[in-house]
């Protein structure tokens, strides 16, 4: 079934006015993207074999990348999968 013509020109004036801004990433990248974008604090801990996520949000808090809200997020290593659970436990 074919759109109706008003809601094709809305839909192209919107594209025009509003750009695209994505580009493609990996899974690891999508989830640590988000995830920084709405934490406060971030747990991570050492895993292996080792994904990209935990490094990524650390490497992001030191150089100072702020959030959706403006705030860096603290990021705690912790020595397990238990400790951080632990730890976002006690942020909730």
């Amino acid at each position: 079934q074919e759109l109706p013509l008003e809601v094709i020109q809305a839909l192209r004036k919107a594209a025009a006015e509003h750009p695209s801004k994505q580009e493609p990433a990996d899974g690891c990248t999508a989830a640590v993207t988000v995830a920084y974008a709405f934490a406060e604090t971030i747990f991570i801990f050492p895993i292996t074999p080792t994904t990209p996520l935990g490094e990524t949000a650390d490497q992001w808090a030191v150089a100072g990348k702020t959030n959706s809200f403006g705030v860096v997020p603290k990021v705690q290593q912790m020595q397990s999968e238990a400790g951080a659970v632990a730890g976002v436990h006690g942020t909730l």
